[in-house]
C-alpha cells in the first residue's frame, strides 16, 4: 500500500480484502500504527510484521557469511489454487479511498511468462 494514503483510506481496503496481517517496513511504521489504533477501536484484529533489513536477507552486504542467512518466512500448510489472490494492487482514490485491484496466482504467471 502507497504510504500516500491516509490510515482511514488503508482501513477500509483492509476491511474490503479481508486482510489480517501486513508486512511492514520502518518507514510506515508510524501510519501503521495508526492503522492498528483504528482497528483496535472497531475489534478487528490485524497483525503487522517486520520485514527484515536488506543486510539482514544478504548478509554479504554487511561483511557477513553465506551461512548467516534470516530466518524463512513460515509458509501456510495450505494448497494454493491458481484463482487464489497473491496480493493487491490498489487504485489512486481519485474518487474516494482507493479501491483493492486483486493479483490471482494465474495472472502473476500469465505476467511472468509474456515474452517482450
Amino acid at each position: 500500500m502507497s504510504p500516500r494514503n491516509s490510515a482511514p483510506a488503508i482501513v477500509d481496503m483492509l476491511k474490503r480484502t479481508s486482510c489480517r496481517k501486513i508486512l511492514g517496513q520502518a518507514s510506515m511504521h508510524s501510519l501503521l500504527t495508526d492503522v492498528q489504533s483504528e482497528l483496535e477501536n472497531e475489534k478487528y484484529a490485524l497483525q503487522v510484521d517486520s520485514l527484515p533489513e536488506l543486510e539482514e536477507i544478504f548478509p554479504t552486504l554487511r561483511g557477513g557469511g553465506s551461512t548467516d542467512l534470516c530466518e524463512s518466512y513460515p509458509r501456510s500448510n495450505e494448497p494454493f489454487s491458481m484463482d487464489d489472490v497473491v496480493f493487491y494492487l490498489h487504485s489512486s482514490g481519485s474518487t474516494g479511498f482507493p479501491k483493492p485491484i486483486p493479483q490471482r496466482q494465474a495472472d502473476m504467471l500469465h505476467t511472468c511468462s509474456a515474452r517482450a
